[in-house]
């Protein structure tokens, strides 16, 4: 499977895929690249750095890539967190044990 996941992505990046953000695969990667590459491929202005976006350039990206939050995992009860402490066999059985005992 790892080889064929591979392959695919492979293929992608040589079709001109894009990625999450709409932009071209064979880029390089964010981490890899410098200020001026990095700026350059988003679409800013060459004095981004000073200016910030404009109202309505962060408007379309707010439309665009939605808000900058981060995901949130759902939070367990405390049913839950109990439930998954004895839910297992060797609980069950000693349950059993001290019943029938």
């Amino acid at each position: 499977k790892a080889k064929s996941n591979s392959s695919k992505k492979m293929a992608d990046k040589s079709n001109g895929a894009e990625d999450d953000l709409g932009l071209a695969s064979e880029a390089p990667a964010w981490h890899c690249m410098d200020k001026a590459t990095a700026i350059k491929q988003l679409g800013l202005a060459s004095d981004h750095q000073s200016t910030g976006l404009s109202d309505a350039q962060a408007a379309e990206r707010l439309a665009k890539y939605g808000p900058n939050r981060m995901t949130e995992e759902k939070k367990k009860t405390i049913w839950q967190k109990i439930w998954d402490q004895v839910a297992n066999v060797l609980v069950a059985i000693l349950v059993i044990v001290a019943l029938v005992s």
